[in-house]
């Protein structure tokens, strides 16, 4: 019985000293994807900074800077609140089962959301000019697009992560630094002029929303 009682000890202290390994090794593997996904994304601004410089004029970066000011002020005053509090309460209402529909809602406000932000740049690019050299109708159709499609993305990423998706987080936060400067590049030598900049940067981001997709699919996947 003694001799029973030794092997059965022995062998549930190396059954739980495997699983210790196993999970220290699973989180190593987290750890050195998320610290590898970020080193790519600083990467990525380094190089997006140098590239632009060397074929955007300072005008150019000041009225890029301006788009984004523009875009950032709607952004952080009607929009952030909000997903913060959605974000706020992600895991609890998946627990309860009404993420989809909160989901839902939430992108139903940003569209309205960047339909007014679209319309006041109209106004504002009329009235005082906001960002220099941008036309009124392509400002406001960027500010429109780019608030939506940068919270989507924004939603989406944020989401895997929560979910515990760190890889799919980490493939997407790169794929929308890549591809916002590929696209950039590319449709900035067949056009070469800010708006072209801009819109390779908004394509990027479109690419990103599609991050929304896996994170819809993992909820419904939690609801079935």
């Amino acid at each position: 019985q003694k001799k029973f009682h030794f092997n059965f000890t022995t062998e549930l202290n190396l059954n739980n000293y495997i699983l210790q390994i196993l999970s220290f090794s699973k989180e190593r593997k987290t750890l050195f994807t998320i610290i590898a996904g970020r080193i790519g994304v600083a990467i990525c601004g380094i190089i997006s900074v140098k590239i632009s410089t060397i074929y955007l004029t300072p005008s150019d970066l000041g009225s890029l800077s301006e788009l984004n000011s523009l875009v950032y002020f709607f952004f952080i005053t009607m929009i952030a609140p909000v997903s913060h509090f959605v974000i706020r309460c992600f895991l609890e209402w998946n627990d309860q089962g009404i993420l989809g529909d909160i989901i839902q809602k939430f992108i139903k406000y940003t569209i309205s959301i960047a339909l007014l932000a679209g319309l006041m740049s109209l106004i504002l690019q009329l009235n005082w000019i906001v960002v220099k050299g941008f036309d009124f109708t392509y400002l406001s159709i960027l500010v429109f697009a780019f608030i939506i499609f940068q919270t989507l993305n924004g939603i989406g990423t944020t989401g895997l992560n929560l979910f515990g998706q760190r890889k799919i987080y980490t493939i997407f936060t790169n794929l929308v630094a890549w591809s916002s400067l590929g696209f950039s590049v590319v449709i900035f030598f067949l056009i070469p002029s800010k708006i072209s900049w801009s819109f390779g940067q908004l394509l990027g981001f479109i690419v990103g929303s599609l991050s929304l997709f896996f994170l819809w699919k993992k909820i419904k996947n939690d609801d079935g």
